[in-house]
C-alpha cells in the first residue's frame, strides 16, 4: 500500500504513520498501518484502487482490500492522518487536537490488530478524562477500573465526588433519577423501541433534570440552560456526532452504559 500524504508529496511505499491514542492511550509512536502489513504479504492481482481520505473509514477500506490482494494508493491531505477534522494551537505551539481521542476496554478489536501487526506496543496506559467548556474546566472522569468497585451509579457517584465540577452537588443529584432508566430501557424489546422512538432531549425533559440540563424550561423562545451547552449537548456530539434532539434515547443511554457505567467489569 502507498500512501501519498500532503497535496504535493509523492506517494511513497511503506509505513504510513498513524497515531493510536487514546483514553487508553494518547501514545504518538508512528507505526505500521494495518493495511501497509497486510499489503506486503498478500499477493497483487494487478488491480490498482485509490481510496481517498486517512481517517477510519479510508484505512479500513484499504487494509480490506491489500488483504484481497489489490495495489492501493491511499491519498491524505494532512501530514499526520488519522481523521482529524479540526483543531487548534496553542500560544506555545502546541497542537490540540479537537474532539475524544481514545480507546476503551471494548475496544478489544483495535488491540486485537496491534498485536496481528507485531508492532512495539504504542499506547499508554489508561488515562483520566476532561471535559471543558470556553468557561474552563467543566468536570473529570478518572480510571474508574483503577478504584474501589461498588455498586453502578453509587460507584460514579462516589469516585466522582471530589473532583472538578461546576456543576453544584444539589445540581448534580437532579441527574440520578434520570440515570434509573438505564435500568428500564431493555426491560424488554417494546420498552427499548419506545426509548427508540424518543429523542434524547425529550426524556431530559420527562424527568425534569436541573434548569442547567435540557429540562422542560427549554422551549423555542428560551435559550438553552448553561449545562445543556456545555456539557450534555457538547458530550453528545463529540460521542454520537449528533445533537440530542437528533439522537434516540435509546441510543443516548447505550452510549452512558459503554463510556461510564461498565467501568469496572474488565
Amino acid at each position: 500500500m502507498h500512501l501519498h500524504s500532503g497535496m504535493h508529496r509523492k506517494p511513497t511505499p511503506g509505513r504510513p504513520a498513524v497515531a493510536l491514542g487514546g483514553r487508553s492511550a494518547l501514545g504518538r509512536r508512528p507505526v505500521h498501518c494495518a493495511a501497509a502489513a497486510a499489503a506486503e504479504a498478500a499477493p497483487k492481482n494487478g488491480k490498482n484502487v485509490v481510496v481517498i481520505g486517512g481517517g477510519w473509514a479510508g484505512f479500513g477500506a484499504a487494509k480490506h482490500l491489500s488483504e484481497q490482494g489489490y495495489n492501493v494508493t491511499l491519498l491524505e491531505a494532512s501530514l499526520n492522518p488519522g481523521g482529524l477534522s479540526g483543531g487548534f494551537r496553542t500560544k506555545e505551539g502546541k497542537v490540540v487536537e479537537a474532539g475524544m481521542k481514545g480507546f476503551w476496554y471494548e475496544y478489544q478489536n483495535l488491540f486485537a490488530l496491534i498485536r496481528e501487526l507485531g508492532i512495539p506496543w504504542p499506547l499508554t496506559d489508561w488515562t483520566t478524562s476532561a471535559f471543558w467548556s470556553p468557561k474552563g474546566l467543566t468536570t473529570e472522569a478518572p480510571v474508574f477500573s483503577k478504584q474501589q468497585q461498588l455498586p453502578t451509579l453509587f460507584g460514579q457517584f462516589v469516585h466522582t465526588a471530589g473532583l472538578q465540577w461546576s456543576l453544584p452537588l444539589e445540581e448534580r443529584l437532579t441527574m440520578l433519577p434520570f440515570l434509573t432508566t438505564l435500568l428500564d430501557y431493555k426491560s424488554s424489546p417494546e420498552v427499548f423501541e419506545s426509548y427508540d422512538k424518543m429523542s434524547a432531549r425529550d426524556l431530559c425533559r420527562q424527568w425534569g433534570m436541573s434548569e442547567r440540563m435540557p429540562a422542560s424550561t427549554l422551549t423555542p423562545s428560551i435559550p438553552p440552560p448553561r449545562q445543556y451547552n456545555e456539557f450534555l449537548r457538547p458530550t453528545l456530539l463529540v460521542g454520537l456526532f449528533a445533537p440530542p434532539e437528533d439522537i434516540s434515547a435509546a441510543v443516548m443511554l447505550e452510549t452512558l452504559e459503554f463510556y461510564a457505567l461498565g467501568h469496572q467489569n474488565k
